[in-house]
């Protein structure tokens, strides 16, 4: 669904065990944001974009850093 803040951006959540090594374990809420190529002719894959921490938010960071 678009996002909030900025509607040509994708937002959503994913559920993802919070312990890889029981996948059908307990899980977590993970929200994710997403852009599409601007050229989908050029696509060429995915970009999975983690700005690392302690820090700002990824998905703040796809939202906001479109610049980039």
């Amino acid at each position: 669904m678009p996002c909030a803040e900025d509607t040509t951006a994708e937002c959503g959540t994913l559920n993802v065990p919070i312990d890889w090594d029981i996948p059908g374990g307990a899980t977590v809420e993970m929200a994710v944001a997403r852009r599409k190529a601007t050229d989908p002719a050029a696509r060429v894959g995915s970009l999975v974009v983690n700005p690392g921490g302690p820090g700002g938010s990824g998905v703040d960071f796809v939202v906001h850093g479109s610049s980039y």
